[in-house]
């Protein structure tokens, strides 16, 4: 595995320029962005791992199509460089609209009946049913560009969907936590804290 320099996610500074207040994700990524992350190589993987599963799914070929790339042909030092590396304003910007319109309580609901066995295939169907078709408009930030991305979700995403959280959730527990109360941008910070898991300046 190639191992990155202390330049690796130095341009998130650059992209984080323009959010009106100095927000923790903004904190945590000037922090990340002034170490080495080969700290957290395990961390690192587990998010390229994460988003190579959702590339899968037909709103993550669009969305990917839309920036030029093709997941399928992609290694895992190209997901870190031209998806990882470029999102830092766009991810945060998504997690706090995110934060104000999701129903958490709806959200737990559906996990919950996903994880019981005698309804959990039906719960799969229902839940594909009810989030919303149609065109979605995604935020950019530097080299992304945003991108309309038709959502039509099926049972198979939602498989998808559960077995990134899941695993996610056992190299992320905190972030997990954080999750469950609907705090998605104190969660996205914690993932980057444990990518930089190791530097004495970046809180754990």
């Amino acid at each position: 595995m190639k191992n990155y320099g202390v330049d690796f996610f130095r341009n998130y500074s650059d992209l984080l320029e323009g959010i009106s207040e100095k927000s923790d994700m903004q904190i945590v990524i000037e922090h990340v962005s002034a170490v080495a992350l080969d700290e957290g190589e395990q961390e690192i993987q587990a998010v390229v791992n994460a988003l190579r599963k959702l590339g899968d799914t037909g709103e993550g070929q669009q969305w990917a199509a839309a920036q030029g790339l093709n997941p399928s042909d992609m290694s895992d030092d190209d997901i870190r460089n031209q998806v990882i590396a470029p999102m830092g304003r766009g991810a945060a910007r998504l997690a706090r609209g995110a934060q104000g319109r999701v129903n958490m309580g709806q959200v737990k609901q559906g996990i919950n009946a996903l994880n019981t066995p005698v309804i959990g295939a039906f719960a799969k169907g229902q839940i594909a049913k009810q989030v919303p078709s149609g065109k979605v408009r995604t935020f950019g930030s530097g080299n992304i560009r945003p991108a309309t991305v038709d959502v039509d979700v099926s049972s198979g995403d939602i498989d998808t969907v559960m077995d990134v959280l899941n695993n996610l959730s056992s190299e992320f527990p905190r972030a997990r936590e954080m999750f469950d109360q609907g705090r998605f941008k104190d969660a996205l910070s914690q993932v980057y804290r444990r990518m930089a898991k190791g530097d004495a300046d970046t809180p754990q």
